[in-house]
């Protein structure tokens, strides 16, 4: 089975929302200065899989 598949390269807001467990609306209102780095293919907005995968690793606090 092809692995790209299971596990798109290209996330769409939806799908990193469920993924990062914020809404899609603090995903859009967060743009280029706070959330994870995202592209614009035509008129949708993607995210790369490792790209969110580092950004949420960066996000770590202590406490």
């Amino acid at each position: 089975m092809n692995e790209e598949l299971l596990e798109p390269e290209y996330l769409n807001r939806k799908q990193v929302a469920v993924l990062l467990g914020v809404s899609e609306k603090w995903l859009a209102q967060s743009g280029k200065d706070f959330g994870p780095p995202r592209f614009r293919f035509g008129g949708m907005i993607r995210y790369h899989i490792a790209d969110v995968r580092n950004w949420a690793r960066q996000q770590k606090v202590s406490v």
